[in-house]
């Protein structure tokens, strides 16, 4: 291993920083590094968290669009202005979405993906191997987008579809991955996953989402936490069913199941929470839609 250390950029001059490190795929650190850069910071300073939150700022932005774009395709627009509002308002969503996590890169593909397949704009499909493999190549739970977009074609039963999309996503991944793995230390790579393998991961008990609110590691009280939970399920276990709901439907409870293998009750690292949660809140539509139907 290469390693470096500055006492001029730490306090006690204790942080050592070691190369390679394979903790991620590369793409949020690359967004980050070349932003950084931009404005002179260069490794191993440490810039202004204010500076490295501004990319978060666009990713948000970008959310907001694709969510209500696709909620707004999903429900009337009182049922999808719900949904938005809830999802805007929110103060766990806005804190958030500021954090410097790739769940935050994940969203906006996600959405864009459902919203390019729910809106049936195939001219767009082409764009949807190249979300999945972005999403991967900013952290492995990205892997929902490439999920969500084999499950689209599996419930209208275009297998060919499915198969050639998701092939292709994961095909384009692996194309810009294992190169740059390789080139680092394969060797290197195989031990540090081996050794990563180790951490505790999964729940005891689903409950335990009842149990964090918000997308943090540490105790955060926030009532739309618990309205979007509650009525997101409510909303996707009351909608009819349909391909868009069904879609919805399977691809939040994925959402939840990746969110249960992939997390820990000893780490309750709550920005795992994200991509389950913007879909929760998307699905409150349904519950809107229920209470007061449209005329």
């Amino acid at each position: 291993y290469e390693t470096t250390g500055d006492a001029a950029y730490n306090t006690a001059g204790e942080i050592t920083f070691i190369k390679p490190w394979f903790d991620h795929p590369y793409l949020l650190s690359l967004i980050e590094g070349l932003w950084t850069e931009a404005w002179g910071y260069r490794f191993p300073s440490t810039p202004p968290s204010l500076l490295l939150r501004i990319p978060m700022l666009g990713f948000a932005l970008a959310s907001l669009i694709l969510f209500w774009k696709v909620s707004r395709t999903l429900f009337t627009q009182q049922a999808a202005l719900f949904s938005f509002t809830l999802f805007a308002l929110s103060p766990a969503f806005i804190i958030g979405q500021r954090m410097v996590v790739g769940e935050n890169v994940i969203v906006p593909m996600l959405l864009a993906s459902m919203y390019i397949m729910i809106s049936k704009a195939k001219k767009w499909y082409v764009l949807l191997p190249v979300l999945a493999a972005a999403a991967l190549l900013t952290k492995m739970t990205g892997l929902i987008v490439l999920l969500v977009i084999g499950l689209w074609f599996v419930l209208q039963k275009d297998w060919k579809s499915a198969v050639t999309y998701a092939g292709i996503g994961l095909g384009l991944f692996l194309l810009l991955y294992l190169p740059f793995v390789y080139s680092l230390g394969w060797n290197e790579f195989v031990e540090i996953t081996s050794k990563q393998t180790f951490r505790l991961l999964g729940w005891v008990n689903p409950a335990f989402i009842m149990s964090q609110p918000g997308f943090h590691h540490y105790i955060f009280f926030d009532l739309s936490y618990y309205i979007v939970l509650v009525l997101g399920f409510a909303g996707i276990l009351s909608s009819k069913a349909s391909a868009k709901s069904n879609l919805m439907k399977f691809a939040t409870f994925g959402a939840l199941l990746l969110l249960w293998i992939t997390s820990a009750e000893q780490d309750a690292l709550g920005w795992y929470k994200l991509p389950f949660f913007t879909l929760l809140a998307v699905s409150t539509g349904y519950m809107f839609e229920l209470i007061k139907p449209a005329t």
